[in-house]
């Protein structure tokens, strides 16, 4: 499958990126030039999304998959504490909206209320392609290669590895803010960004390096499948409750893979783009694997998955999983003075009320 086009720099490069932490980092373990590292990463962006992914569960959230009827100001409205937009559609008429969204303290019933859900389930896992694995990825003919074969090896004989955070941390707004701007870039400049929040740089550094960066996991890639123009579709797999992580991991580390989710009854959410002899190996694995028992086709994913930041502002000041922020951006005019923000992925501008 030839979509995925990378010069040799840029692959050396991201074959290390997920545990780079700053442009010294990368220069180091990539051998790449300190000079070069901005005009790579840069040339990287216009294919991928690159952001910082956190431990939300250690910041004291859990995930939640809520499923809502499609409509054009729901999919364009940022909604606080909502993570992803994923607009599934079975026919013409038969559209749906899939919100991927925090739930404060397992508060996800609250969640399902506020946004209308027709169906919801609670999450165990989210796994997203880490660009160093697998081991035997190489470019082929300038193209990003990885064998289906080998990740059938690595989800049947390895152990999906369980990377946590070192402490549990309720969340300021100052440490709010901070992973927000990390999750858009995990290599944002803190200092210039403090100056413009109005935030002394020092108090920016302490909260950083005390508060958000333990609980920094990995920064992950994903490509731009809209401009790849490449369809996805979105699967649902029956597993039991002892394989359901390993394989959502598993299929998780083929880079045209967006992102598998783990119900906490097993079933396994594919959000996959792959396509050509790779998507029949695919077919051909969810078969044979015993590890598999039963899959579904749920739907074409249409237009782009949109994705956002963590919330921040002053909103968020007195309680940091404040969810009547989240109603009254969906059912109250906006606001006078903006209370509340969230950055979509992929852009440079805040968006919120």
């Amino acid at each position: 499958m030839r979509v995925l086009r990378l010069r040799r720099i840029e692959f050396n490069v991201i074959r290390h990126l997920p545990f780079c932490r700053d442009y010294t980092d990368v220069a180091r373990s990539s051998g790449v030039s300190l000079s070069s590292v901005p005009r790579v990463l840069s040339s990287l962006r216009s294919k991928f999304l690159l952001r910082a992914l956190f431990d939300l569960n250690s910041m004291g959230f859990s995930l939640g998959l809520f499923k809502v009827r499609f409509s054009e100001e729901l999919y364009q409205k940022p909604i606080p504490f909502v993570l992803e937009k994923i607009p599934v559609s079975l026919g013409k008429s038969e559209l749906s909206l899939l919100l991927l969204a925090l739930c404060p303290a397992g508060r996800c019933s609250d969640v399902a209320d506020i946004l209308k859900s027709e169906e919801y389930t609670s999450l165990a896992g989210r796994f997203l392609w880490r660009s160093d694995m697998p081991r035997d990825a190489v470019l082929d003919g300038g193209y990003l290669r990885v064998n289906f074969d080998s990740i059938r090896e690595i989800m049947e004989r390895e152990i999906s590895p369980r990377i946590s955070a070192p402490v549990k941390r309720k969340p300021d707004y100052v440490d709010l803010w901070i992973t927000a701007e990390l999750m858009r870039d995990p290599f944002v400049r803190l200092s210039k960004k403090a100056e413009e929040m109005g935030l002394k740089q020092q108090t920016a550094s302490y909260h950083y390096n005390q508060h958000v960066r333990p609980l920094h996991l990995f920064n992950v890639l994903t490509p731009k499948f809209r401009s790849l123009r490449v369809p996805g579709i979105l699967l649902e797999l029956h597993t039991s409750r002892e394989s359901s992580e390993q394989v959502a991991w598993g299929l998780s580390l083929h880079p045209m893979i967006r992102e598998t989710l783990v119900s906490e009854d097993g079933r396994v959410y594919v959000l996959s783009y792959i396509q050509g002899s790779d998507l029949f190996e695919l077919y051909r694995f969810l078969e044979e694997s015993e590890l598999v028992k039963a899959f579904t086709y749920r739907g074409v994913l249409i237009h782009e998955v949109l994705e956002y930041t963590l919330p921040f502002g002053d909103a968020f000041r007195e309680d940091p999983y404040n969810l009547e922020v989240m109603y009254e951006a969906i059912y109250t005019p906006r606001q006078p003075k903006p209370q509340w923000h969230v950055y979509r992925i992929g852009d440079e501008q805040a968006l919120g009320q």
